[in-house]
């Protein structure tokens, strides 16, 4: 994440972020060819995958929390 962007701001994202995964990371299972309103796309969540961890480590402790949470998901 950023440095540049002011905490309050990054903070923000990462709450939204941390929202998307808990409410939308299992949305994908849905009956036959349906496609659900809200879901994560795989490249999306193969991009969190490939970066969660880096970022949790080199992010100040507010974000750290967050970043933290989505991996329970």
């Amino acid at each position: 994440m950023s440095d540049q962007l002011d905490l309050p701001v990054r903070q923000a994202g990462v709450i939204y972020l941390k929202n998307m995964v808990t409410q939308y990371w299992n949305e994908g299972e849905v009956a036959s060819g349906e496609q659900p309103t809200n879901h994560i796309p795989d490249e999306d969540r193969l991009f969190i995958r490939d970066n969660i961890v880096e970022a949790i480590i080199h992010s100040p402790e507010r974000i750290r929390v967050q970043l933290t949470t989505c991996i329970h998901t």
